[in-house]
Protein backbone atom coordinates (compact mmCIF):
# COMPACT_ATOMS: atom_id res chain seq x y z
CA UNK A 1 0.00 0.00 0.00
CA UNK A 2 1.25 3.58 -0.78
CA UNK A 3 2.36 5.57 2.21
CA UNK A 4 -0.25 8.10 0.82
CA UNK A 5 -3.24 5.78 1.16
CA UNK A 6 -2.21 4.38 4.56
CA UNK A 7 -2.11 8.30 5.88
CA UNK A 8 -5.41 8.25 4.56
CA UNK A 9 -6.94 5.16 5.88
CA UNK A 10 -5.10 5.77 9.26
CA UNK A 11 -6.33 9.71 9.43
CA UNK A 12 -9.94 8.25 8.16
CA UNK A 13 -9.63 5.58 11.11
CA UNK A 14 -8.69 7.59 13.58
CA UNK A 15 -11.68 10.56 13.11
CA UNK A 16 -13.65 7.63 12.76
CA UNK A 17 -12.73 6.20 16.09
CA UNK A 18 -12.52 10.00 17.37
CA UNK A 19 -9.88 9.16 19.62
CA UNK A 20 -6.69 11.17 20.55
CA UNK A 21 -6.13 14.64 21.88
CA UNK A 22 -3.16 17.12 21.87
CA UNK A 23 -1.91 17.55 25.28
CA UNK A 24 -0.22 20.91 26.64
CA UNK A 25 0.47 19.04 30.01
CA UNK A 26 1.04 15.42 30.64
CA UNK A 27 -1.92 13.63 32.71
CA UNK A 28 -0.82 11.33 36.00
CA UNK A 29 -0.32 7.66 35.20
CA UNK A 30 -3.87 5.73 35.24
CA UNK A 31 -4.75 3.14 37.92
CA UNK A 32 -3.76 0.12 36.42
CA UNK A 33 -7.29 -1.81 35.94
CA UNK A 34 -8.87 1.26 34.55
CA UNK A 35 -6.02 1.63 32.29
CA UNK A 36 -6.20 -1.82 31.18
CA UNK A 37 -10.30 -1.19 30.68
CA UNK A 38 -9.55 1.45 28.57
CA UNK A 39 -6.62 -0.17 26.34
CA UNK A 40 -8.93 -3.10 25.36
CA UNK A 41 -11.69 -0.82 24.33
CA UNK A 42 -10.12 1.82 22.66
CA UNK A 43 -7.79 -1.70 20.40
CA UNK A 44 -11.00 -3.44 19.83
CA UNK A 45 -12.60 -0.41 18.27
CA UNK A 46 -9.53 0.35 16.53
CA UNK A 47 -8.88 -2.98 14.76
CA UNK A 48 -12.79 -3.24 14.01
CA UNK A 49 -12.58 -0.01 12.49
CA UNK A 50 -9.57 -0.41 10.66
CA UNK A 51 -10.47 -3.47 9.01
CA UNK A 52 -13.73 -2.16 7.84
CA UNK A 53 -12.22 0.53 6.54
CA UNK A 54 -9.26 -1.40 4.29
CA UNK A 55 -8.78 -0.38 0.45
CA UNK A 56 -8.23 -2.78 -2.45
CA UNK A 57 -4.64 -3.68 -0.54
CA UNK A 58 -5.46 -4.79 2.86
CA UNK A 59 -3.30 -4.46 5.96
CA UNK A 60 -1.67 -6.99 7.89
CA UNK A 61 -3.28 -8.04 10.64
CA UNK A 62 -0.32 -7.99 12.68
CA UNK A 63 0.66 -3.66 11.44
CA UNK A 64 -3.56 -3.32 12.31
CA UNK A 65 -2.32 -5.06 16.20
CA UNK A 66 0.91 -2.80 16.32
CA UNK A 67 -0.98 0.54 15.17
CA UNK A 68 -4.03 0.34 17.00
CA UNK A 69 -1.69 -1.09 20.01
CA UNK A 70 0.28 2.53 19.60
CA UNK A 71 -2.71 4.51 19.60
CA UNK A 72 -4.42 3.00 22.43
CA UNK A 73 -1.55 3.03 24.76
CA UNK A 74 -0.20 6.13 23.28
CA UNK A 75 -3.50 7.93 24.30
CA UNK A 76 -4.14 6.05 27.81
CA UNK A 77 -0.31 7.66 28.56
CA UNK A 78 -2.10 11.53 28.39
CA UNK A 79 -4.95 11.17 30.34
CA UNK A 80 -6.18 11.10 33.67
CA UNK A 81 -8.27 9.21 35.19
CA UNK A 82 -12.02 11.16 34.31
CA UNK A 83 -11.23 11.21 31.29
CA UNK A 84 -10.86 7.45 30.77
CA UNK A 85 -13.77 6.81 32.96
CA UNK A 86 -15.46 9.20 30.27
CA UNK A 87 -14.39 6.84 27.24
CA UNK A 88 -15.27 4.03 29.03
CA UNK A 89 -18.49 4.53 30.22
CA UNK A 90 -19.71 6.15 27.26
CA UNK A 91 -18.84 2.73 25.45
CA UNK A 92 -15.80 4.14 23.51
CA UNK A 93 -17.23 8.49 22.89
CA UNK A 94 -14.25 10.34 22.42
CA UNK A 95 -14.00 13.76 24.68
CA UNK A 96 -12.87 16.96 22.72
CA UNK A 97 -9.60 16.60 24.45
CA UNK A 98 -9.05 12.73 23.39
CA UNK A 99 -10.28 14.01 19.61
CA UNK A 100 -7.64 17.06 19.78
CA UNK A 101 -4.74 14.50 20.13
CA UNK A 102 -5.80 12.77 17.47
CA UNK A 103 -3.45 14.06 14.80
CA UNK A 104 -0.05 13.86 16.55
CA UNK A 105 -0.71 10.58 18.14
CA UNK A 106 -2.62 8.88 14.60
CA UNK A 107 0.89 10.19 12.49
CA UNK A 108 3.39 9.06 15.16
CA UNK A 109 1.69 5.45 14.81
CA UNK A 110 1.07 5.62 11.12
CA UNK A 111 5.10 6.28 10.42
CA UNK A 112 5.97 3.07 13.07
CA UNK A 113 3.53 0.55 12.21
CA UNK A 114 1.49 1.39 8.35
CA UNK A 115 3.68 2.83 6.51
CA UNK A 116 5.97 0.86 4.27
CA UNK A 117 10.06 0.45 5.14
Amino acid sequence: MRARSVLSLGSATAAALSLFVLSTSPAHALDGSLETSFIKLMMTSCIKNMKANQGKDPIPDAKINGYCSCLATSTAKELDDSEVQSYISSGGKATVHMQAMNARINRDCTKRYLQKQ
